[in-house]
């Protein structure tokens, strides 16, 4: 078995454990967000009504998404709580993979947060938003080494970030767009400088609307 095949089995491990922390310890002390919402709390399918809009709530899509699970599991909330989890692993490890090997281990080193991986373990948004950002940073990461190639997980992660989180998808088209201008300009710090004067103007004009979005 490889050095980075252990290491990912190692922090799959080190993940489920933040899990059953989460599950077992912490929801003793505080309130887990809205995990006990997205595992199924509330029966309801808000697709029954007929009415899609629920569809581009992120809320009610991890409502129904948990109502799913607790079909198959009635009130397993570790084990829903690890399902949540593992969709957030399998984003995190194809970010990973998507970086040179000698870079790629300055990466796994921020990736061991207990924070970070407590709250993404468990039934949340944030394991979507992890797995999304994920996803979209791979193809960021791909794109600058003139890998263009859309795969099938790259559109699911961009409308995963459009409804969870739209000011970071905002935040990595403007990344990419750096990239794919830095094929054509040849001083790239006058690029830099550009870049961060636009980003910074952008800011600056729709505040009030990037406020909002990040409620």
């Amino acid at each position: 078995m490889s050095g980075w095949r252990v290491f990912y089995l190692g922090y799959f491990i080190y993940r489920c454990a933040c899990t059953m922390a989460g599950e077992l310890v912490i929801v003793r002390l505080t309130s887990l967000g809205d995990a006990r919402r997205f595992q199924g709390h509330f029966k309801k399918f808000p697709g029954l009504s007929g009415d899609f809009h629920w569809l581009l709530d992120s809320t009610q899509i991890l409502e129904a998404f948990g109502l799913l699970l607790s079909s198959f599991m009635p009130e397993q909330y570790l084990a829903m709580s690890l399902i949540y989890q593992a969709i957030a692993f399998v984003g995190l490890v194809i970010f990973l993979n998507s970086i040179a090997p000698r870079i790629r281990v300055f990466a796994a080193i921020l990736l061991l947060s207990p924070s970070f991986n407590i709250w993404s373990s468990v039934a949340s948004k944030e394991a979507f938003i992890v797995f999304s950002v994920s996803i979209i940073c791979s193809y960021i990461i791909h794109a600058y080494n003139n890998n263009f190639r859309l795969r099938f997980l790259y559109p699911i992660s961009g409308f995963i970030l459009v409804v969870f989180k739209p000011h970071y998808l905002i935040s990595l088209l403007f990344i990419f767009a750096g990239i794919l201008l830095s094929k054509y300009i040849k001083q790239k710090e006058a690029l830099v400088l550009l870049m961060g004067g636009v980003s910074l103007s952008f800011l600056y004009i729709f505040r009030d609307i990037v406020d909002q979005l990040s409620i």
